[in-house]
């Protein structure tokens, strides 16, 4: 049963179209974390990309 472990987003259950992309979102960044994609990117946008999936992460408490 999914549940909220830090903090109720707005639009959680009424805006799950949102909700779906920004999970879609994580997963993505995931992915490209495994198969190596950010050692080709540049320093910033690693740490640009490493910000934003931490960020998610928290959020949606994937």
């Amino acid at each position: 049963m999914p549940h909220v472990t830090h903090r109720w987003l707005g639009g959680m259950l009424t805006n799950y179209k949102t909700i779906n992309a920004s999970i879609k979102r994580y997963r993505n960044l995931e992915e490209q974390e495994r198969d190596g994609t950010f050692d080709k990117l540049s320093k910033k946008e690693v740490l640009n990309k490493t910000r934003m999936k931490e960020s998610l992460r928290i959020q949606l408490a994937v």
